[in-house]
């Protein structure tokens, strides 16, 4: 039988919750368990059958000796998973900075002290245009000393290296390629699955005596500027346990314009809630642990565990998520700190986030194609048949690509109107192929959140059957390891 789906014709932008969702209700009652397995294992397959894995990781720093040096006696380190966003990065730690000659003290507390994002009358003659983010290293204060490192992949590596003087450290990341293949395996999943792979093995490695610096990392994307109602990276820190894999908090529903994060903050500072919490928040138990989390880097490694590799398109956060409660490992979320994120306005756009936007569209051209077209044997998917709810959207089976392409697409505003300006082909094609894939992400990932994803499939997207295979790179020395 073919899978009951319905459009969201809300899908595209601002909001998170429908950015990357093409589909609205999912009726999962109608297909077997097996049905999901097969199409969760069928893009490892596709991967392998490629050449893409198993393949080393590649994790490149200036100098890894002075890296693992640098760890002694340091608090656990923030992560930050960034991409074409260096030139906004720079300039918001610019406006720290710029900040700190009209403040009394000339010094931030810690990333909660909010007059870092709130700008006083007498700069509106040159005010800065963004918010500098949590982990700029001027906002750390008393929450120090711990390292930062901002990941990317390799082919913006050069380019974020810039950041370097501000006391920073780029990780620039990729796996090899198999001759034979243009593309880089790339996106969302791959880039929080090389992040985590970086903090295990940077805490292998600054390991001494069998005494580890720290046994978790802050996870951050790279437009974080404030999380509210937070009492301090160590207060939520001491709150693990070994058995507790992470710590997460309310997400935030949609980018803010700095104007609004600016009139924020300067209303909470009038309020006197403008530095950190003096009440540790209430653990909920359960929820989205995404944009800003701690992970329990010591967990991850004894239990072989990371984000999903053939997330790349969208869902990398939540499909892991709801694998750990399917698991029923313990994590802590606290809903009453709330993350707030900032539009970025000036992008990089260098010949190397070019060069790897290229290769991420035929990506994901790829994996769009492969799961609308039956190319491998046994039985579907793929393709993915699915039976639109509404009979205005066909009372036929069709394929979930068309449906997606011929349903959904015309019905979403934002993204109808972006097909609609647009006269370069390959810009449409590459819209419509992101959301046939994501359609696929979101249909496995909440099959897991429901209990319909075989457990022996599920853990072989997110258990690691043998240690991930490290190659060190130091860009100083032309030295790999």
């Amino acid at each position: 039988m073919p899978l009951e789906v319905d459009k969201n014709e809300k899908y595209g932008p601002p909001l998170v919750t429908d950015k990357y969702r093409p589909l609205g209700a999912i009726t999962f009652t109608t297909q077997p368990k097996e049905f999901f397995g097969t199409l969760m294992s069928n893009r490892l397959k596709m991967l392998k059958s490629l050449g893409l894995l198993p393949q080393k990781l590649t994790l490149a720093v200036r100098d890894w000796n002075d890296t693992i040096a640098s760890e002694a006696g340091k608090k656990p380190p923030l992560v930050v998973i960034s991409n074409n966003r260096s030139t906004w990065i720079g300039a918001a730690f610019e406006s720290a900075a710029n900040r700190l000659v009209y403040l009394d003290p000339d010094h931030y507390y810690n990333i909660s002290d909010l007059r870092a994002l709130s700008i006083p009358e007498y700069m509106d003659k040159t005010p800065p245009k963004m918010s500098p983010p949590i982990y700029c290293p001027l906002r750390i204060g008393d929450a120090g000393p711990r390292n930062i490192y901002i990941v990317v992949h390799i082919s913006e590596y050069n380019f974020y290296r810039k950041l370097a003087p501000y006391g920073v450290t780029i990780v620039g990341w990729t796996f090899r390629r198999p001759r034979q293949r243009a593309e880089w395996l790339t996106g969302f999943g791959p880039s929080r699955f090389a992040a985590i792979e970086f903090c295990k093995k940077l805490r292998q490695l600054a390991t001494v005596a069998g005494r580890a610096p720290w046994n978790y990392a802050w996870l951050l994307d790279d437009n974080v500027v404030a999380l509210t109602g937070f009492p301090g990276f160590e207060a939520i820190e001491n709150s693990m346990t070994a058995e507790h894999v992470c710590a997460g908090f309310e997400g935030g529903t949609a980018t803010i314009p700095f104007d609004k994060n600016k009139k924020w903050a300067a209303d909470e500072i009038k309020e006197e809630r403008g530095q950190q919490s003096e009440e540790m928040p209430v653990d909920k138990g359960k929820g989205l642990v995404q944009q800003a989390s701690l992970w329990n880097i010591d967990y991850l490694t004894r239990k072989d565990l990371n984000f999903g590799l053939t997330y790349f398109e969208s869902a990398e956060d939540l499909s892991f998520g709801f694998y750990l409660e399917r698991e029923k490992i313990k994590y802590r979320y606290y809903g009453k700190v709330s993350i707030r994120k900032e539009d970025v306005t000036v992008y990089d756009d260098s010949p190397g986030v070019l060069r790897l936007k290229k290769e991420r569209k035929r990506f994901t051209r790829l994996f769009a194609d492969r799961e609308s077209t039956k190319v491998m044997k046994g039985t579907a998917p793929p393709p993915i048949w699915i039976k639109p709810k509404e009979e205005v959207d066909g009372a036929h089976e069709m394929t979930l690509g068309h449906f997606v392409v011929s349903r959904v697409l015309p019905k979403a505003a934002k993204v109808k109107t972006d097909l609609l300006e647009t006269e370069d082909v390959e810009v449409a094609e590459g819209l419509k192929n992101t959301a046939k894939c994501q359609a696929v992400e979101q249909i496995t990932c909440l099959a897991i959140k429901g209990g319909y994803m075989p457990k022996t499939d599920a853990d072989e997207t997110f258990k690691l059957t043998k240690v991930q295979k490290i190659e060190r790179s130091s860009t100083r020395t032309g030295r790999t390891d």
